[in-house]
């Protein structure tokens, strides 16, 4: 009986080593980012060769950030990009506002993003609320704001469906869809570059079937940057700092969402205008 168990726990141990080295390699293989995020493809690109390129990820609430965009971020960290972070509201829903704020910035110093390069929003026309649709003009001047401060030569956010379908997500590629096509989407500054790109919505029988979505997302999708173990455990990390959303369903979420794993990129189309 003692060497049935001593060969069973050799399995696991060999079995999870594997799984391991298997991710691993998966990740290894599959990180397929445009040339601009290696500073090519800039009309100033002698100059990106030189400093570091500076993204920006605009998210509607405190843990977006590690809930969808952990893979990620924790890649450009990797590729020494200066990753910026506005998040457009507190998260104030349930009047835990402040608790939040902390939680967003203990959780983006685990994904590797400075605790100030990260804005947090309070204003009364962006609630925390997904029955409410934000004002573009107000999403807009935010936005505008924030890439004249950090002279972003990337901008990231959520495609039309915004992953959940969550309005305030919505509301935000709404804004950026129609700053580019009206071209306002800029440094603040003539002749200033900045890509923009999104983050891919699946459908929800690939939402949630993890890891084993990294093969597909490997051919279905131009862009994929897919997690090694060890950054999925950072991800893990990163949402217990979110320590009063641990309700039952995220608890789920975490387990079973390809976001934890996962992310695939899109560029911005302004004929994609979503007004639903």
């Amino acid at each position: 009986m003692t060497m049935f168990y001593v060969g069973l726990m050799t399995l696991v141990v060999v079995v999870t080593t594997a799984l391991m080295m298997l991710g691993y390699w998966i990740s290894w293989r599959s990180q397929k980012l445009p040339d601009v995020f290696r500073g090519s493809g800039f009309s100033d690109g002698l100059r990106k060769k030189k400093s570091r390129l500076r993204t920006l990820i605009v998210t509607a609430h405190p843990d977006d950030e590690c809930m969808f965009f952990s893979p990620l971020i924790q890649h450009l960290v990797q590729l020494d990009h200066k990753v910026f972070l506005l998040c457009l509201s507190s998260g104030d829903f349930y009047g835990m506002g402040t608790t939040r704020i902390i939680e967003l910035l203990s959780s983006s110093r685990v994904l590797g993003i400075d605790a100030t390069h990260v804005t947090v929003l309070n204003d009364k026309n962006l609630l925390d609320n997904a029955s409410l649709d934000w004002e573009p003009a107000e999403v807009e001047k935010h936005i505008v704001k924030a890439l004249r401060n950090t002279q972003a030569d990337i901008i990231i956010s959520f495609d039309g469906y915004g992953v959940s379908g969550h309005s305030n997500h919505r509301a935000i590629h709404r804004t950026l869809s129609k700053m580019l096509k009206a071209g306002h989407l800029h440094k603040g500054k003539a002749g200033s570059q900045v890509h923009a790109f999104m983050l891919e919505s699946v459908a929800i029988y690939r939402k949630y079937c993890g890891f084993f979505d990294a093969t597909v997302s490997m051919f279905l999708s131009p862009y994929t940057v897919i997690s090694t173990p060890t950054g999925y455990i950072t991800a893990l990390r990163a949402m217990v700092q979110h320590w009063s959303q641990l309700v039952w369903f995220r608890m789920l979420y975490v387990a079973f969402s390809r976001y934890m794993m996962v992310n695939t990129l899109v560029p911005l189309d302004a004929t994609e205008i979503c007004n639903t």
